[in-house]
Order: C-alpha cells, then structure tokens, then sequence
C-alpha cells in the first residue's frame, strides 16, 4: 500500500501582538499520515521585498506576504510526534504557541 499524508484542518490564529507593536499571524495545518496518525505543521505570515531575477524595470521590488513554516517554535518538531485525533494534535501545538508567547493571561 501507498502512504500518504493529506490535510484534514487548517487553523488560522488570531493576531498575536509582539513586543514592538508588531502582530504576528499564525496558521496551524493539521495532516493525518495514513499509517501513523495526525501530526501539525506550524507557519507564519511574513511579508517580502522580492527581486525577481529576469529583467524588469530598474528598482522595481514587489512586496509580498507569504506563509513561510515555523515549525522549528514547535518542542515537537525535533522528533516527530504523531496523535491518535485531531484536537489532541491541536491541543498541543496550542499549549505550545500559549508557552512560547506567555499567553496563559
């Protein structure tokens, strides 16, 4: 049999402020491998300045924002770590975001 892996949930975050009146977006996406269970891939909003490298118009940089994967914020993401359910996924990667950003308020 062919394994894969495909997404089940996608979780969008409500802003979390920063320090330096910064908001930092987040997006959990939930995968289910079809023979170990669920795990969580973490990412973040970040926005860039793009050069592309053909040729265009002298100093024309295009702003972009893009998801780029944080899933090194992630105790988890040393080792894989794989779940029975989504929400006991989820509910992990939560407790994580929560300790890491000291949002227990």
């Amino acid at each position: 049999m062919i394994a894969y892996t495909e997404v089940v949930k996608i979780i969008q975050l409500d802003p979390i402020p920063m320090a330096d009146d910064e908001e930092w977006l987040f997006r959990i996406e939930i995968l289910k491998h079809s023979q170990k269970g669920y795990f969580a891939q973490l990412w973040r909003q970040d926005s860039y300045d793009i050069k592309p490298t053909f040729a265009i118009k002298p100093d024309w940089i295009a702003s972009e924002t893009l998801f780029v994967q944080e899933n090194y914020r992630l105790e988890m993401s040393h080792k894989p770590h794989y779940f029975v359910d989504v929400e006991s996924c989820l509910s992990a990667i939560l407790t994580e975001l929560t300790k890491e950003f000291d949002l227990s308020q």
